[in-house]
């Protein structure tokens, strides 16, 4: 029996033979695909017809660029009704080149990914590692996500505005002028998401002025790196913990004022949802409701340091990366064991997509280093 792919829709529940592929194979023009189309046309559930006959084709069309046979490879594996049968559309990236296979038949087996022009030789291959994971539909939806966030960060100058993500009601949209411009699922794999929304949900009630005022409040004595692709706001920079007192000079007194005036001027950008939201991700309030999500991954004590990365889209849409780490200081591990606390060092991270309307947690992760339990640790004369 021949392999074949196989597609559930809503009505029907059929496989794509080697046959019925070679036939589109071997088409020469579009619009012979029609008389082919009859054969294969239910696979798909019915508003995804006619896409996925213009995207096979597409894939196949020897005249078309590599990077439009890999964008349109990319779309017509997001049209697979279930996941796993993704699996059957492979794209693998092999010495720089990169092959597409539908089931055990390879389509192509040297392919360019596409150059991005703010990218210099030095991070070219990073770049492309990165780039082929945002086409890549086996990855999962976050970590597209973060591998488009982070090939942005390659750019130069930053930020890149030919760079953007738009968080729309069902899905998020990754575009790179001229390149890419793909739709993915809103995250719905991030572990331990569904915990933080809840633990934030009690805020809820809070005003957003009062949030705009912890926000400003916590970005003169945390790290805060915030740039912008809009243009006309006054900052893209990287700022420093800082907290006014009356033992600082006068410069760093004005740095901190300026830290808040720039704070402002992001949040006077943006709309009162996303006001809210910043006031919420992007201040300690994410980190104090991390914490009991993972009991394992508790901190202990005041040796910590946090940041975070505001990047704001053409599209207006954020994205908030926080970084929390927390070490246990040598005079207070036999406490910290003796309370339950499982390890040394604690890191959380979490990347948050805030949308004009809706946000959506992109990944989240708490990790361990140093059990206390394995150490040898004596117990302090005053414990």
């Amino acid at each position: 029996m021949a392999a074949g792919i196989q597609f559930k829709g809503l009505v029907f529940n059929r496989s794509i033979s080697e046959l019925e592929i070679n036939k589109i194979k071997n088409t020469q023009h579009r619009g012979d695909v029609s008389s082919r189309w009859g054969e294969i046309k239910d696979l798909f559930c019915f508003t995804n017809k006619e896409e996925a006959k213009r995207l096979l084709y597409d894939v196949y069309n020897t005249k078309n660029t590599d990077s439009d046979r890999i964008n349109s490879f990319s779309k017509l594996q997001n049209l697979v009704e279930l996941k796993e049968s993704q699996n059957n559309f492979k794209m693998e990236l092999k010495e720089g080149k990169v092959q597409l296979t539908i089931i055990d038949t390879v389509i192509s087996k040297s392919l360019d990914l596409p150059e991005i022009p703010s990218i210099g030789e030095d991070n070219k291959t990073k770049a492309k590692t990165l780039l082929f994971d945002v086409y890549n539909t086996t990855k999962s939806d976050s970590d597209r996500i973060m591998s488009f966030s982070k090939l942005q960060d390659l750019a130069s100058p930053k930020p890149d505005s030919n760079f953007n993500i738009k968080l729309n009601q069902d899905n998020v949209q990754l575009t790179i002028s001229n390149i890419i411009d793909i739709k993915i699922k809103q995250p719905e794999d991030a572990e331990g998401a569904a915990d933080i929304l809840k633990n934030l949900n009690r805020y809820k009630d809070q005003t957003t002025e009062h949030r705009r005022q912890i926000f400003e409040h916590d970005i003169i004595r945390m790290n805060y790196e915030i740039s912008t692709a809009k243009s006309g706001l006054p900052f893209d920079h990287l700022s420093y913990p800082f907290v006014e007192n009356e033992n600082e000079n006068e410069n760093d007194k004005l740095l901190a004022r300026e830290k808040v005036t720039n704070a402002t001027a992001l949040l006077d950008s943006v709309s009162k949802y996303q006001q809210r939201a910043i006031g919420m991700f992007a201040t300690q309030k994410l980190i104090i409701e991390m914490k009991p999500c993972r009991k394992d991954y508790m901190s202990y004590g005041t040796n910590s340091d946090s940041f975070f990365k505001l990047k704001q889209y053409p599209s207006g849409d954020i994205m908030v990366d926080m970084t929390f780490e927390s070490t246990v200081a040598d005079d207070r591990k036999y406490v910290a064991n003796e309370m339950g606390i499982v390890y040394a060092n604690v890191t959380y991270g979490a990347s948050i997509l805030i949308g004009k309307n809706n946000s959506t947690v992109v990944s989240c992760t708490w990790t361990g280093e140093n059990r206390l339990s394995d150490s040898n640790i004596l117990r302090p004369d005053y414990a």
